[in-house]
């Protein structure tokens, strides 16, 4: 897979770098195996969407917790 090539070139970059103290270390790792990082910062998922409903949010009356258990790892849970 041309993914498993990428993380090969990328890991063989770290390697020749040595100790990697931060994540610019593992950007300039990234660039130096001709890969192009994409860097985010929080701001880049304010529009997230949680996928829950708000007929599931009324069902629970308000209260609500966050459960592991569906695909995403979070559920919904009646207090």
């Amino acid at each position: 897979m041309a993914s498993d090539a990428a993380h090969r070139s990328i890991e063989k970059q770290l390697r020749k770098m040595g100790k990697v103290f931060g994540f610019r270390d593992f950007v300039d790792a990234t660039k130096q195996a001709k890969c192009e990082p994409v860097e985010m910062a929080f701001t880049d998922f304010n529009d997230w969407k949680s996928g829950v409903s708000q007929d599931a949010l009324n069902q629970l009356g308000g209260k609500a917790a966050l459960h592991k258990s569906d695909r995403f790892g979070k559920v919904l849970k009646r207090l």
